[in-house]
């Protein structure tokens, strides 16, 4: 595949151990999305290097339309930046048929260093620390929580559905339970109806709580 920028044709190379493809004139690349998430998240080149490689190869943000290297249909241009920091964005070009994204030369560099000052950046090596300080136990008990919450969550709709028909109408029968013992207006009904519909409500509550997944 030639270069969608110069024209030059591409190079097969690795970056941060994922496979891309490289221009050795213009020193831009061509990857995957998934190679650009790995790549985002990476640490093994440091931040200086970083910093000389954007330094020495930045280039102007192409302003043309890009056509893919690879199906010749138009790229299309998505304007990338962390931590709702606008001003310090740039334009990536991107093919969405394809899944493949063009960096231009020293753009993919600048990429790695403004995520790694973001917040999300921040979080996640966090994180990484954490999990790197707990012993086995504390990993497996970990592990554990994780696959039981996927295996039992059953997703928001069916918490949200769940909620509707068991705690709203006990609510407001006790809501209305209360009304009419301080508001003489309402009137309230005979002892049996509302001890049933008492319990009924309780053990609608109850049903809701055995049905939700607890960790």
């Amino acid at each position: 595949m030639d270069c969608p920028s110069c024209e030059k044709e591409l190079v097969k190379t690795t970056y941060e151990e994922q496979p891309v493809e490289h221009c050795s004139k213009c020193s831009g690349y061509l990857l995957r999305r998934r190679s650009m998430n790995r790549i985002k998240t990476s640490r093994e080149v440091t931040s200086e290097k970083l910093a000389r490689e954007a330094d020495r190869h930045i280039a102007s943000d192409t302003t043309g339309h890009l056509d893919c290297p690879r199906c010749k249909k138009r790229m299309t241009k998505q304007k990338v930046f962390f931590d709702e920091r606008p001003d310090e964005s740039f334009k990536l070009d991107i093919c969405d048929g394809c899944k493949l994204i063009w960096f231009d030369g020293g753009e993919l560099a600048r990429y790695q260093m403004d995520y790694e000052s973001s917040e999300q950046a921040v979080q996640q090596l966090l994180r990484t620390q954490r999990l790197s300080e707990m012993n086995e136990d504390d990993k497996v008990n970990l592990d554990t929580n994780i696959s039981r919450l996927h295996a039992r969550d059953p997703g928001l709709a069916k918490y949200f559905w769940l909620s509707l028909w068991l705690i709203f109408p006990a609510a407001c029968w006790f809501v209305y339970l209360l009304l009419a013992m301080f508001m003489p207006d309402i009137p309230m009904l005979s002892a049996f109806p509302t001890g049933v519909l008492t319990a009924v409500a309780f053990l609608c509550v109850y049903v809701w709580w055995k049905m939700i997944p607890r960790v």
